[in-house]
C-alpha cells in the first residue's frame, strides 16, 4: 500500500505541477492584459508570476490533515465503542478490516475518481478565464 501511496503522490505532484504552470500562464496574460494598464504597473514575465503564485499560495493553501487527529472523529470512535456490545465487536471489526482491504483494492479508482476531476475543473476554469480574457482584451479593450 505505502508505494501505491508514493506513486500516487508522485503522479499527483507531476500532474499538479503541469496544472500550476498553466494556471500561471493564464494569470501572467490576464495581469499583462488588464492590470498593467489598470494599475499603471508593468507586465510581468511567466517566471515572476510563478514565483507571485507560489507567495500567495502559501498564503492561501491550508496544509491537509489527518481524518484520525481530527478531535470529532475520535470522539465517534469512542462513541462507537461504547455502544457496540461485546458480543458485536468481533463481527463488527471484521466488516471494517473488510472495508479498509476494498478501499486498498480500489485505490486507483478512487484517487483517479477524486483527483481526475479536481483537475478537470481547474484546467477548463483556467481555460475558460484565459478566453474570455482574450476576447475582452482583443475587442473590447
Amino acid at each position: 500500500m505505502a508505494k501505491k501511496v508514493v506513486l500516487a503522490l508522485l503522479i499527483g505532484s507531476i500532474f499538479g505541477s503541469i496544472i500550476g504552470l498553466y494556471t500561471t500562464f493564464v494569470i501572467q496574460n490576464l495581469w499583462n492584459w488588464f492590470a498593467t494598464s489598470a494599475f499603471h504597473v508593468s507586465e510581468i514575465s511567466f517566471w515572476g508570476m510563478y514565483g507571485f503564485v507560489l507567495l500567495v499560495s502559501l498564503f492561501t493553501t491550508q496544509p491537509p490533515h489527518e481524518v484520525s487527529d481530527d478531535p470529532q472523529w475520535k470522539m465517534m470512535w469512542i462513541v462507537l465503542e461504547a455502544c457496540v456490545p461485546d458480543d458485536k465487536r468481533a463481527m463488527l471489526k471484521d466488516q471494517i478490516d473488510d472495508h479498509i482491504q476494498n478501499l486498498e483494492r480500489n485505490f486507483w479508482v478512487e484517487a483517479i475518481l477524486k483527483g481526475f476531476p479536481m483537475a478537470l475543473s481547474t484546467v477548463l476554469a483556467n481555460t475558460f478565464a484565459l478566453v474570455i480574457g482574450w476576447a475582452v482584451h482583443t475587442f473590447l479593450a
